[in-house]
Formats: C-alpha cells, sequence, structure tokens
C-alpha cells in the first residue's frame, strides 16, 4: 500500500517537533484507511511491540501507530532512493 500511495503524490512535507523535515504518506482514501484497520486487528502482539516513551506504566502503542509509523518510512524512502539512484548515474557518466 505504501508505494501506491507515494505513487500518486500523496506525500505531505511535515516539520517533527526537532525541525526535522519529513515525508508523511497521507492522505489515505477510505479504502486504505480501513485496510490499516483490518491490519492492526490481525497484527501480533510482538510486532507492535514499540513503546510510548513518556507514559508510566509505560503503554505500547496502537497498531495503527506502527502501520502508520511504516507508511511515513516508505514515503520517506522512497524519494531518498529515486535521488540517491539518479546522482549515482550522475556519478557514473563519463568525464568530459
Amino acid at each position: 500500500m505504501g508505494p501506491a500511495v507515494i505513487a500518486s503524490g500523496r506525500v505531505i512535507p511535515e516539520l517533527t517537533i526537532d525541525g526535522t523535515d519529513v515525508g508523511r504518506a497521507r492522505p489515505l482514501s477510505g479504502d486504505e484507511e480501513e485496510r490499516v484497520r483490518r491490519l492492526a486487528e490481525v497484527v501480533m502482539p510482538p510486532a507492535n511491540c514499540a513503546m510510548i516513551a513518556d507514559t508510566k506504566p509505560r503503554q505500547p502503542r496502537a497498531p495503527q501507530v506502527a502501520i502508520h509509523a511504516g507508511l511515513d518510512a516508505v514515503a520517506e524512502a522512497m524519494p531518498e532512493a529515486q535521488a540517491h539512484r539518479r546522482s549515482s548515474a550522475t556519478d557514473r557518466s563519463p568525464a568530459r
């Protein structure tokens, strides 16, 4: 689902709290949100065991949060990979 969201141009630039520029895979269609919800229902506990740092006692993140984070990671990685491929192709061009 992540590559399809990115291929359709649905990457929103955003700044994190610390000022880091990131890309978010948004907005998701209603069907995509439903897929996220269904996936979250069946995800095994070890797959969603990331903890929320500022809670006492520490609490696990909701599976939907982990899935959205994965989609955002795809949004971040794909443009960087494309830029790397372009720069690598330029680096291999014959010198004049």
